[in-house]
């Protein structure tokens, strides 16, 4: 068996900024698993040992955790690994409540 690394990348998701992470066994896998391509992950992806828990016991699983600042750190707790898709799901939430400029001028058709 192929040994393990962790990957990660930044994304963003409405405004907020995610570490996006993900233990597998190599940056292709990783580019297939997050729809990204291998060119970008070479450029801008980061390679280290596996090093949480919830990912190294669940690999291929795409994880995120919020990123270095803004008003991510104000929504979510700064480490906590999750997924990647339920943190969209809460930030789709918090958007309802608290569209950013972008939601606004798409809801009157400018955007």
């Amino acid at each position: 068996m192929a040994k393990l690394k962790q990957y990660s990348i930044i994304e963003y998701h409405r405004g907020i900024e995610f570490t996006i992470i993900c233990v597998t066994t190599s940056k292709k896998k990783f580019a297939e698993l997050t729809n990204t391509s291998l060119s970008y992950i070479n450029r801008y992806g980061y390679t280290y040992e596996p090093r949480d828990i919830l990912c190294i016991e669940n690999p291929d699983v795409i994880f995120a955790k919020v990123g270095m600042g803004g008003e991510g750190t104000y929504i979510f707790k700064r480490g906590e690994v999750k997924l990647l898709s339920e943190f969209k799901i809460l930030t789709d939430e918090h958007r309802k409540q608290y569209p950013t400029r972008q939601d606004y001028h798409e809801a009157k058709g400018n955007g």
